[in-house]
């Protein structure tokens, strides 16, 4: 049976160029976001009794998060990415990936992001390309939420 018009896009995959990136409730233009990994390892604690008790006595995860990039243009009015820089605290970050009338379908959170690094721009007098920088944040953490 065919899907009907409302429920068919739930069914392919979603496409990666409508998206929104919000701090602390301000919503930045980047236009790439790459990064967002999230990984698991474990640690096993066993003790000189583990054959009686099983192998495996306790198991411990350890979350980690690769650092986050985002890319934009530089534009001479907004300030906004330079006066978090300046102020150098951490801040709650927001990533929506949104539908075409712009409601977002998947969010992703990251608590306590703190910018790491800004790479500059790079200036050639032969090239006519926007003029772009590059933050690196570090997050405590991600969540993920399916608002649909």
């Amino acid at each position: 049976m065919a899907a009907s018009p409302s429920t068919k896009p739930a069914d392919y995959p979603l496409v990666a160029y409508n998206y929104r990136v919000i701090v602390d409730g301000i919503t930045m233009r980047f236009a790439k976001v790459e990064g967002l990994v999230w990984e698991r390892t474990t640690v096993t604690y066993r003790d000189g009794l583990s054959f009686l008790g099983g192998e495996d006595i306790g198991t411990y995860r350890i979350d980690s998060y690769s650092t986050l990039s985002l890319q934009q243009g530089v534009v001479a009015s907004d300030t906004s990415l330079h006066d978090w820089l300046q102020a150098g605290d951490a801040r709650l970050l927001q990533l929506h990936l949104c539908r075409a009338d712009g409601k977002p379908v998947i969010s992703w959170q990251a608590s306590r992001a703190i910018p790491v690094k800004l790479s500059g721009v790079s200036l050639d007098a032969n090239a006519n390309e926007v003029v772009m920088e590059t933050l690196e944040l570090r997050a405590a953490g991600w969540s993920i939420n399916h608002p649909i």
